[in-house]
């Protein structure tokens, strides 16, 4: 089943080495090689993993909206985004890793905080599809992370508050800092290495979308940009 209603099954890809892998919005993760990308039948190997445990709650295989996000190969390692929900109906976005094998996927905790977002909340809107969650790599052994509002759009202009934002997670130390925030649904990110140069794309709630960008390779004075 898709995170989209009506749209079928939703997956993400990433080339990496001679592979293509594959990681579907409930979980199941593949890879085939890429010389057969041509073949009329193209076949995806499933590679077990303890996802499904380690995630945790029986909605994440049904309600509508929830599921992967996104995930990066790195450092020969897999991260994989998702709606959490470490409270009863009280979401948020976070990660997981595991060193990447073809055989058995030891998913372990990355990024897992304890803020949520109820279902039912005193700012009387929620959705769950708008959690954002896409990664992508960055400079100075770090990833980046966007995380949605929730459709709860004060905590977007809260620099307290992970929703609504971008942030820099450290690969050893697993600290965050802030890189953006004003965010509502972030669910493209591209860094380019060589210009220093972010770039972001965000779904508006009903046209309005958004291409915006940071310029990293100037003197970036604007310690948390609002978009």
């Amino acid at each position: 089943s898709g995170v989209v209603a009506k749209a079928g099954g939703t997956s993400f890809i990433q080339e990496f080495e001679d592979l293509i892998y594959l990681v579907s919005s409930k979980g199941v993760i593949a890879y085939t090689n890429k010389n057969r990308i041509n073949d009329k039948s193209l076949i995806f190997t499933s590679v077990p993993s303890n996802i499904v445990s380690l995630i945790g709650y029986k909605e994440f295989f049904s309600k509508w909206g929830v599921g992967v996000k996104s995930f990066l190969i790195k450092n020969n390692k897999i991260f994989i985004s998702f709606t959490d929900m470490p409270k009863p109906n009280c979401y948020n976005t976070s990660i997981i890793v595991a060193d990447l094998n073809n055989i058995y996927l030891n998913f372990t905790d990355f990024f897992r905080k304890k803020e949520c977002v109820k279902e039912k909340n005193i700012y009387g809107e929620f959705a769950a599809i708008q959690g954002g969650g896409k990664i992508e790599s960055f400079k100075d052994n770090e990833i980046l992370f966007s995380i949605g509002d929730y459709r709860f759009r004060d905590l977007a202009q809260d620099p307290k508050s992970i929703f609504g934002k971008i942030i820099a997670i450290n690969l050893d130390t697993k600290k965050h800092r802030l890189i953006s925030m004003g965010h509502r649904n972030v669910q493209g990110l591209h860094y380019e290495n060589n210009k220093k140069i972010l770039y972001i794309s965000e779904h508006g709630p009903k046209g309005g979308d958004e291409i915006n960008f940071i310029d990293f390779s100037k003197n970036y004075n604007l310690k948390f940009p609002n978009f």
